[in-house]
């Protein structure tokens, strides 16, 4: 009995461990914040929610096409409507992204779907709390 007692110690001090480390003051680190915004984009893109892959973009978005959000999400919508992304697999490695001072570059998000492939560079920075996407481009 004593045995499985100090088994369930080490268990909860390698959580608290592990908890402890992805951590920092209290709240999840940037790169995970960063990573749950990555997220919300991808899987948005995928379900094909446009209302979930708009909620990843910064108001202050803009790219060498467009700074009108009206016009990026009118953009999606039109290749989610044509099936541009059905089937799409997307991934991406975290450690190939770089900080430049409070700016997060993330390059490549390899985008394969049934028109073929794309890399895709989001540009994020923290607003008002949280990570979003201020800058889009797409090597096709």
């Amino acid at each position: 009995m004593m045995k499985r007692g100090m088994q369930w110690a080490l268990v909860a001090a390698l959580c608290a461990l592990v908890a402890g480390c992805a951590t920092t003051g209290g709240g999840a680190s940037r790169e995970a914040q960063i990573q749950q915004t990555v997220e919300v984009w991808r899987t948005g893109l995928l379900e094909k929610d446009i209302e979930k892959f708009m909620s990843a973009y910064s108001p202050n978005f803009s790219n060498s096409q467009t700074s009108d959000l009206a016009q990026v999400k009118d953009f999606f919508q039109q290749a989610f409507d044509q099936g541009y992304v059905d089937n799409a697999e997307i991934t991406y490695v975290m450690t190939d992204g770089k900080f430049e001072e409070d700016v997060f570059t993330l390059y490549p998000i390899n985008v394969e779907g049934p028109t073929g492939t794309a890399a895709v560079e989001l540009t994020l920075k923290q607003e008002d709390g949280k990570w979003l996407i201020t800058s889009l481009e797409i090597d096709a």
